[in-house]
């Protein structure tokens, strides 16, 4: 859909296939938010070190940088967990969040969730024939397709190996 490729073209990898604009901002501002105090925190410390012994702020900075770049590992490795490494979409941990989340909502409301899982008949054969690389191509290919075809209520994830479920 129109919506998903400006989605993917508009945001970072991290919430293009999945989460809504306003999740992401949220979970980023707070991601933000941690690692802003606990700087903030620390700068009562560097400014006694840079006023005692200016040049001890290299080590002072060090370590700073590293809460940061941690912080930011931290969130990444977070995406990396819930999300399917070869094709990007979400993985089986993050369907059954949203499918568990979206059947809450549904029964809160009474309305209906569905889930339609799909199958690649005979992609064992691609692999044996053509090789991995073409069948990681076509699983590539097949997510997103799916992707563009999905409406943005919709979640469309890679189950596993040549499932994906919708």
């Amino acid at each position: 859909s129109t919506s998903a490729r400006l989605r993917r073209a508009c945001t970072p990898p991290a919430f293009a296939h999945g989460a809504t604009l306003s999740e992401e901002v949220r979970s980023d501002l707070g991601f933000q938010a941690w690692s802003t105090a606990v700087l903030v925190s620390l700068a009562p410390i560097v400014l006694i070190v840079v006023q005692q012994e200016p040049g001890l702020f290299p080590l002072i900075a060090l370590p700073l940088a590293a809460i940061q770049l941690g912080a930011r590992q931290a969130k990444i490795n977070q995406h990396r967990a819930r999300h399917d490494a070869l094709t990007g979409l979400p993985n089986r941990v993050l369907l059954q969040e949203r499918v568990a989340a979206a059947l809450a909502q549904a029964l809160r409301r009474g309305e209906t969730v569905a889930v339609l899982l799909l199958g690649l008949d005979a992609f064992n054969e691609v692999n044996q024939t053509l090789g991995h690389g073409y069948g990681d191509a076509l699983l590539r290919e097949v997510a997103r397709r799916l992707d563009e075809a999905g409406r943005d209520q919709e979640l469309v994830a890679r189950f596993g190996g040549d499932e994906f479920a919708v």
